[in-house]
């Protein structure tokens, strides 16, 4: 992790917009990634941790992307809707048969309108200059006493990014455990583990 922290900058660069994030995509090739299906699976064994024998959840996966994640979270729920930015990857999604309800759009904007007793998003927060945003838009969604799982990449302090190429967006566990908290959720679990070969925090916060 601290030779991951020496990768990083505390000069912040604007996010990506939307086009650029659709075009970053290619459906087809997403799932052939061995990365992609690394991070599904230790992202399946923390939840196994720290959720196993609880549900049935209403879910939303969201991000969805191709529905990685929808075969490991169907047996949590009693029903699980995708949610994605990329047209082409709710197609990918809606083959696999995981999810009861797919839909396109932004995830500030949609979730909002939807109710779930969890949401979880794997490999997508580091889109997020602040996350102050997404986590307001979790805590309207989610009911009383419901999870919200998700993926972080870790910085030394604050708010930090990663050099060159496409930014990724890193925040330090304090920050993130003061956000959640003062949005209504406690911590229920948290883990470094590895995503995409990169040191990543995986959290679970139950909303009070």
């Amino acid at each position: 992790m601290r030779v991951f922290g020496e990768c990083l900058t505390a000069e912040l660069p604007t996010p990506a917009a939307h086009g650029e994030v659709i075009k970053e995509y290619d459906a087809e090739l997403y799932d052939r990634q061995s990365t992609h299906l690394d991070s599904i699976a230790e992202f399946q064994a923390f939840l196994g941790d720290h959720l196993d024998g609880g549900g049935p959840w209403e879910i939303i996966d969201a991000p969805c992307g191709t529905g990685l994640a929808g075969p490991i979270l169907k047996p949590w729920a009693r029903r699980l809707v995708g949610l994605d930015l990329v047209p082409a990857m709710v197609s990918q999604a809606e083959r696999l048969g995981c999810y009861d309800d797919l839909l396109v759009g932004d995830l500030l904007d949609m979730l909002p309108r939807l109710r779930a007793e969890m949401v979880v998003c794997h490999g997508a927060l580091y889109y997020f200059r602040d996350l102050a945003p997404i986590v307001a838009a979790v805590a309207a969604c989610l009911s009383q006493g419901g999870y919200f799982a998700f993926t972080d990449f870790p910085a030394p302090e604050g708010v930090m990014a990663t050099r060159g190429g496409n930014a990724r967006f890193c925040r330090s566990p304090s920050l993130v455990r003061e956000l959640l908290e003062s949005n209504g959720f406690a911590e229920v679990a948290s883990e470094l583990r590895l995503s995409f070969t990169l040191p990543c925090l995986y959290w679970i916060f139950r909303k009070r």
